[in-house]
């Protein structure tokens, strides 16, 4: 017996050096000479699965449990090769199972953990992992395995705890300081994210993916420049990382260098998350379009759509007859821009075309610059019938009359730089003079609850349209200003020409370039940007001054009203 225990160990650290061949030839010879022997065969299984022979493997551990019904291991290890083989149910047995007979056994509680969170069953899929913590305080892929599903059920606090408590388990491992940054940088804490980054790139200095992460987070920190440094590297170790040629190419934009920026943007179209389409007909590339026709699709935002319509009549310009397909709710109020012939919605039939574009990539093909970006504005309008019946309602009303719009879209990765808490607005509302209307749609309307007897806003959005845009134009088209974060609707109001002013993050957008108080593309736009990053305070104290002066030029008597009725009651 002695001898054949001597034998296995030797099998053992043969397997343990990797010589997986000459173990498992060892633990066959200990499994002949004794065909009962559980972990004789148990590690014949092992040994064949490390080599890839999965049913030879299975075989051997249906052999052992057949020995030793309460092997744990065995069970453990049966259930690995049946989840591979896609049978999770009969995986899900065997582990627990193994539990059954085995409650402390931390590895039967992460395998569990992780079946269940593949199949989406997440809080079963936590506890498991939990519970294999419980046994295992130091269990570094159960630290992981958690952090995952917690981040895929939307608990970001905690997911980032658990990250934060694998690191000292792993702290050499690299994709797990850039996995907790990426976290980072979605819940917003980008100076938080950085450093992360900056260790994964220590650890891995040739990891493409890790550079372009950095990048992304110092541009989202107002560092352009130091940002594209880690494109451009990222770009040299990866030349076909299509995420890092975009990223570079929004950079270039940011900074203004549009001759750059827009042919590296196509990189766009190659990412994971674009969704390019597949047309028989050829992709417009700049030749004549005199009597053709182009389909222009949209691939991107509604903010998107709303700024780079405009292109369409320059198209009808060279002569093209010009169709549109975009999303439904934007058919309406795109149907005004001029000299589009058909607008359709995504899924309906389309008319019949000669080529097409996206519309993203028409900046590029129209060889914009800065000088000469087209703002031939207005290029969208409102129902006139509309128009009248909000001026009807609005007109009578002796006000300087502001549109507000605070939330953007919670889905956006940068929703978090781009939202205002609406408290940060009530500069505005102080102004004598000054009345506040609620263009805000959907989500953010909550917030009105929480400003009652402090802010006096009129909430128009529950007025307005959720499947279309134009009564939102329509009420626009009768306020004196429209102030809103960068969202849809700040491009609606410069597309139709009305006085906008933006409120940007200290790390806008490429669009609104890096520190201008104009923008090219709306004339009627001014910028407010914040001076530090997250300082909405101060952003709409600065903008109070402005508008307090807009005030008092276009409505002196509104301003001095107030201080006009004092002195009356003081005189009483």
């Amino acid at each position: 017996m002695s001898n054949l225990i001597d034998t296995l160990n030797t099998g053992r650290q043969c397997h343990a050096q990797g010589d997986v061949p000459k173990a498992e030839l060892l633990y066959r010879e200990v499994l002949w000479a004794d065909p009962f022997n559980a972990e004789a065969a148990f590690l014949v299984a092992v040994a064949c699965k490390d080599q890839g022979k999965v049913m030879e493997a299975l075989a051997h551990l249906h052999k052992a449990l057949g020995i030793r019904p309460r092997y744990v291991e065995a069970l453990n290890a049966r259930a690995l090769i049946k989840v591979a083989k896609g049978e999770v149910t009969e995986a899900l047995d065997d582990l627990k199972q193994a539990l059954h007979f085995k409650p402390d056994y931390a590895e039967a509680h992460h395998n569990l953990g992780v079946t269940l969170a593949r199949e989406k069953r997440l809080d079963e899929a936590i506890a498991a992992l939990r519970q294999a913590l419980r046994f295992k305080p130091d269990y570094a892929d159960a630290c992981l395995n958690l952090a995952r599903a917690l981040e895929e059920q939307g608990k970001m606090d905690e997911a980032i705890a658990a990250y934060q408590k694998a690191l000292p388990l792993r702290p050499q491992d690299a994709a797990t300081h850039n996995a907790l940054g990426l976290l980072l940088a979605k819940r917003g804490d980008t100076d938080e994210a950085a450093p992360a980054f900056q260790q994964a790139i220590k650890l891995d200095p040739n990891h493409a993916g890790y550079r372009n992460n950095l990048g992304v987070a110092l541009s989202e920190l107002g560092r352009p420049g130091e940002s594209l440094e880690h494109f451009e590297a990222a770009v040299r170790l990866n030349p076909d990382h299509a995420e890092a040629h975009k990223s570079r190419a929004l950079t270039w934009l940011h900074l203004g260098d549009y001759e750059r920026g827009w042919g590296e943007y196509e990189w766009r179209l190659k990412c994971n998350d674009s969704k390019p389409r597949s047309f028989r007909q050829p992709v417009w590339g700049g030749a004549s379009l005199e009597g053709k026709r182009i389909l222009l699709y949209t691939e991107q935002g509604i903010g998107d759509t709303f700024q780079f319509i405009r292109y369409a009549p320059l198209l009808a310009d060279r002569g093209a007859l010009v169709a549109v397909e975009c999303a439904a709710s934007l058919v309406a109020i795109l149907r005004t821009c001029p000299k589009i012939a058909h607008v359709v919605a995504h899924g309906g039939p389309l008319p019949e075309f000669e080529c097409q574009a996206p519309l993203m990539s028409l900046p590029r093909l129209f060889e914009t610059t800065l000088a000469n970006v087209p703002a031939n504005i207005p290029y969208l309008s409102a129902e006139p019938l509309l128009v009248e019946r909000w001026r009807r309602e609005l007109g009578t009303v002796k006000t300087f009359k502001v549109g507000i719009v605070w939330q953007g879209n919670p889905g956006n990765g940068s929703d978090w730089r781009r939202s205002i808490p609406l408290t940060s607005v009530a500069p505005l509302a102080r102004i004598p003079g000054v009345q506040l209307y609620s263009l805000q749609k959907g989500k953010g309307t909550e917030q009105l609850a929480d400003v009652i007897g402090e802010m006096p806003i009129i909430d128009l959005g529950g007025r307005l349209d959720f499947g279309s845009f134009m009564v939102t134009a329509a009420a626009m088209c009768n306020l004196d200003l429209i102030v809103s974060c960068d969202t849809s609707c700040v491009h609606l109001a410069g597309a139709l020409g009305r006085p906008v002013w933006a409120a940007l993050s200290y790390a806008s957008e490429w669009r609104w370039l890096q520190t201008r108080e104009d923008s090219p593309w709306y004339p009627t736009m001014r910028i407010f940007r914040q001076a530090k990053l997250g300082d909405w305070d101060g952003l709409f104290e600065r903008m109070a001054e402005a508008l307090h002066q807009k005030v008092a030029v276009h409505m002196p008597q509104a301003i001095f009203a107030d201080g006009k009725d004092e002195q009356k009651e003081d005189t009483k």
